[in-house]
């Protein structure tokens, strides 16, 4: 089978040891190394982080919203929810389970692509967003990122889907089935801490060891089953995402699901 050489692309992680060594396509022709690459519709850049494709997800996603609101006229609830929904929403969250952010500003970005659609809606303007949200029987998108990133991870330790990393789980107690991750090394630098915090992994255990003992421990059941169990804990947590114009609960530092388990387990 004969390669595309003209479509070849090489990206370089980390610090570049070898500046004038240049990778070769097929053709004997040097590779063009760039600063950010594609991959199965997310960019990859090389400095590890997602900061560049969260860009362009928040940029496209925007101008979405902008061509659906100039497309159709209503501001019913039904249409303007199932407009956002099917055409909006998939494209903010493609491949999410591996860019989830940690940081608040990417996390507010790309919150307010939602905010700002369902403002629009007509007879809930004078509610606040976490209202709004409630009235429409809809997550906040971290939130979802945040369920859908628990329900991949039962599915890992389910054997549903392939696990490529060592998973270590915890002798059950008390408090459920739980695992642990190999800690960094204490000579990483700040940026691989960071870099490992903010990676599928890390947020996923975090996630599914702050949920409730019934719920992490449902194993040999159905997706659907552990799907109905998680939201109907879901709903019984605020949901009340930092965005820019809403004063944040006091109760707890962010709308993480990990803060608000430890909430409900201390109130």
């Amino acid at each position: 089978m004969e390669f595309n050489s003209s479509k070849f692309e090489c990206l370089r992680y980390g610090c570049e040891k070898f500046p004038d060594t240049k990778q070769l396509n097929d053709k004997g022709e040097p590779i063009d190394i760039k600063e950010h690459v594609k991959d199965l519709g997310v960019f990859m850049s090389r400095d590890g982080t997602f900061k560049y494709h969260i860009r362009n997800v928040v940029v496209e996603s925007r101008k979405m919203c902008n061509w659906v609101l100039q497309t159709f006229q209503t501001r019913e609830v039904i249409p303007m929810v199932t407009l956002f929904t099917s055409i909006v929403r998939p494209k903010v969250e493609y491949g999410c389970q591996i860019w989830s952010p940690i940081k608040k500003q990417e996390i507010v970005q790309l919150e307010m692509i939602q905010r700002s659609f369902i403002k629009r809606i007509e007879n809930i303007k004078h509610l606040t967003y976490p209202e709004q949200l409630k009235k429409l029987r809809l997550y906040s998108l971290e939130r979802r990122r945040e369920r859908y990133l628990i329900i991949y991870f039962w599915k890992m330790i389910e054997g549903l889907v392939p696990v490529c990393i060592d998973l270590k789980r915890r002798n059950r107690n008390r408090n459920g089935r739980s695992f642990k991750l190999t800690p960094h090394s204490r000579n990483a630098s700040i940026r691989v801490k960071t870099l490992r915090e903010s990676s599928f992994f890390i947020q996923a255990v975090k996630l599914f060891n702050a949920l409730p003992k019934y719920i992490k421990d449902l194993e040999g059941c159905n997706l659907e089953k552990f799907k109905k169990e998680l939201d109907q804990f879901l709903c019984r947590l605020p949901d009340a995402p930092l965005i820019p114009g809403y004063t944040a609960s006091s109760l707890v530092n962010s709308n993480s699901i990990i803060d608000w388990c430890n909430w409900l387990k201390t109130s």
